[in-house]
């Protein structure tokens, strides 16, 4: 049966794809996720950096700030006589230039949320404002024309997200910057802010959590459903395949007598003979004819002949082996095909059925009734050149069936 399980098949099949096309789609929806909290750690990143530069901008628009030194020490590096104040009355003061300032504010966030911000020159002034390797590299980039750089990665042993943009010099910036020799819209440094990625790594694992439940539930509730309608299709199927081989069977079997019928038997024998040709084999083939068997039907009636026929058939298949086979070649006619036995074996197994059909008596109601039969034997010799099988099966046949003639005709003389 060509493709007897296609439609089972094309269900698992889909069911494997649909999977698949989840799994990929999971995958893909992780990916969004990932990215989407990264872009969202750089816009916070971004808005922090804008926060800074804008009070940088507004301290250098100020020309500088001044605070009491109660809490700030003076800036050892700014180079302004009028860094120091000393009121008449009130506290002293000291001037807090747009860089102090930015480094100071830097020290708070970085105290009270984990905001650090770092303000980074290739020439700077003060020592710790030189960059480190990545702000190194950033500030190159700038150099070559980037905009911005930004990273989420390990540093010190933590998850952080670093962001980089560059400042630019402006008019006002030359009163403290004028002996680097920089010029107004050169890029003279950058603000960098780095905080930990561990909040939005939180919210992603909550995200993918979330969506892996409802991809499972969906593929759970999907796989049930196919393995529900393939299981049915396959017991379907199992049922129609148990259908095909019933029919199959009864095509090829005699229904009264439970044996091959006269189109399985002599397909059978082709390819005994086939087989036997081809590997060197000798094949036998025996003809059973139940002597008067009309008598039978005639006594006893034709019920009482079915079952001298099944019983016949019965007691033949009891006394052959398993890979020999039994059909019904004619009406009351049945024949034996021995595969591997030469005459003398054959000869053996043809001696036993007729003893066997001898001494049995088929009871069927109240009648005890006798039945016995002529045979005749015939062999295909295991050097039998290749002909064609029906030329063979022929000659065999016919072969078999002038012993059983001439087998007849001495029972019947004999009993004369």
């Amino acid at each position: 049966m060509k493709n007897k399980w296609s439609t089972t098949r094309y269900l698992v099949a889909l069911g494997f794809l649909t999977v698949l096309v989840l799994i990929t789609m999971f995958l893909y929806e992780l990916s969004g996720i990932k990215q989407q909290q990264e872009v969202l750690a750089i816009n916070v990143a971004k808005a922090h950096a804008a926060t800074v530069i804008s009070i940088r901008e507004w301290g250098a628009k100020q020309e500088g700030v001044y605070v009491t030194l109660e809490h700030i020490a003076p800036n050892p590096y700014l180079k302004d006589p009028l860094r120091d104040l000393i009121a008449l009355e009130g506290p002293e003061l000291t001037k807090l230039n747009p860089a102090y300032l930015t480094r100071l504010l830097g020290e708070l966030t970085a105290k009270n949320n984990g905001v650090i911000f770092h303000l980074t020159s290739l020439l700077p002034i003060n020592p710790d404002n030189n960059p480190d390797a990545w702000e190194k590299d950033a500030l190159l980039s700038f150099d070559q024309g980037e905009t911005s750089k930004w990273v989420i990665g390990d540093f010190n042993g933590e998850k952080q997200v670093r962001y980089m943009e560059p400042l630019f010099v402006e008019p006002n910036c030359l009163k403290c910057h004028w002996e680097q020799g920089y010029l107004p819209g050169q890029i003279k440094g950058g603000i960098s802010v780095r905080f930990s990625y561990e909040p939005f790594g939180i919210a992603q694992k909550k995200q993918i959590k979330v969506m892996g439940t409802r991809f499972l539930a969906f593929g759970l509730i999907l796989i049930v459903f196919t393995a529900g309608f393939a299981g049915k299709s396959y017991l379907n199927e199992q049922e129609k395949l148990g259908y095909s081989k019933k029919i199959e069977y009864l095509s090829q079997m005699d229904e009264l007598m439970g044996i091959f019928n006269r189109r399985a038997l002599l397909q059978r024998l082709d390819e005994e003979i086939e087989i036997a040709v081809r590997h060197g084999r000798p094949l036998a083939i025996i003809l059973f004819d139940l002597d008067d068997f009309k008598l039978v039907n005639d006594q006893y009636g034709h019920l009482a002949g079915d079952w001298v026929l099944k019983s016949s058939a019965q007691l033949i298949k009891d006394n052959i082996r398993s890979i020999d086979s039994v059909g019904r070649y004619g009406g009351d006619e049945l024949m034996v095909i021995l595969p591997g036995l030469a005459k003398e074996k054959a000869e053996i197994v043809m001696e036993r059925i007729v003893s066997a059909m001898d001494n049995k008596v088929f009871q069927y109601e109240e009648h005890q009734i006798r039945q016995q039969a002529s045979c005749g034997l015939a062999e295909l010799a295991a050097d039998t050149k290749k002909e064609n099988g029906k030329i063979l099966r022929d000659l065999l046949i016919q072969a078999a069936d002038n012993q059983l003639y001439i087998e007849k005709r001495l029972s019947e003389q004999a009993n004369k």
